[in-house]
């Protein structure tokens, strides 16, 4: 389509994002936003067979219009059934921008037999600048019997949490949790044990100040975690800190960098709700003495 005016001439392309099926909407809620990433849960409508997510970069999508970011989101993988959650899947610095897109199919196919999918969900998200710091310093020691993790204040006035939660697990869910704490965020960390954790019952595994706590040791593996919570605006800290051990190997080398945001959509494990219920019932169980 051509627009004339005072002799000048311009050129305006209308394209249209392909008739979508109703009932497919997808909400995002419960947003956990850190300073490496960010977790939240997934609401989809009933009509939901199948969906695709994607993540980008504030940056990246300005010059895109809607339909070049719905193609993109296309590109993407297809997920079938619907998820109860979506992670960034990898580490990304403090202060990041960054847009989360999601789209669910239903039944309709579209006329090459490809699914035909709803409106597209955008969300827009920017990871903390950590001006609460977790800044609790973890120290483990041990015995043949006792797991000992004592606690330090290492931040400065005005970036202290004085409040705290902690988590500790032995055996395969201490090595499961570190896997998690190196590979993915601690948006993951505060979404799927914390969070829970403290919403079933907010006085256990709370502490307050820097302390020492002994666990009896029954393994070789063992994994501690604490979050912390400024004492008058009751602002959680941006960043998690957390120990592990192994005493029978030296831990794996596991890469926590941030990636090239390129990396972002590449296929990725989603685990289980019931998988991650089922370590959170385990580590909730292991009680400092």
């Amino acid at each position: 389509m051509s627009f004339i005016s005072g002799g000048n001439t311009a050129t305006a392309t209308i394209s249209q994002l392909p008739s979508m099926p109703a009932g497919l909407k997808v909400t995002t809620s419960n947003m956990t936003i850190m300073s490496d990433g960010f977790a939240c849960d997934l609401e989809f409508d009933t009509e939901t067979k199948g969906y695709r997510e994607a993540f980008f970069t504030e940056d990246a999508i300005k010059t895109m219009t809607e339909r070049d970011i719905y193609n993109k989101l296309m590109e993407q993988t297809e997920y079938s059934g619907s998820a109860d959650y979506t992670f960034l899947p990898t580490w990304v610095n403090p202060g990041t921008k960054l847009v989360y897109c999601v789209a669910a199919y239903g039944n309709e196919n579209n006329t090459d037999g490809s699914h035909k999918y709803g409106p597209m969900t955008m969300v827009k998200i920017e990871t903390k600048d950590m001006t609460i710091y977790d800044d609790m310093y973890l120290t483990l020691s041990y015995t043949s019997s006792r797991w000992t993790v004592t606690t330090s204040r290492t931040g400065q006035y005005g970036q202290r949490c004085d409040e705290y939660y902690y988590y500790a697990a032995e055996g395969d869910y201490a090595e499961t949790l570190y896997y998690y704490a190196n590979q993915v965020t601690y948006a993951f960390l505060a979404h799927f044990f914390f969070k829970p954790m403290i919403a079933e019952d907010p006085n256990k595994g709370y502490t307050y100040g820097p302390q020492t706590m002994t666990f009896t040791r029954n393994e070789n593996q063992f994994f501690c975690s604490t979050w912390g919570k400024d004492r008058d605006t009751k602002a959680f800290s941006s960043e998690i800190s957390w120990v592990y051990k192994n005493t029978s190997s030296s831990a794996p080398a596991l890469n926590r960098e941030p990636v090239n945001p390129s990396e972002w959509n590449k296929p990725f494990d989603h685990p289980t709700m019931e998988k991650l219920t089922e370590i959170r019932k385990a580590i909730k169980m292991y009680k400092a003495q």
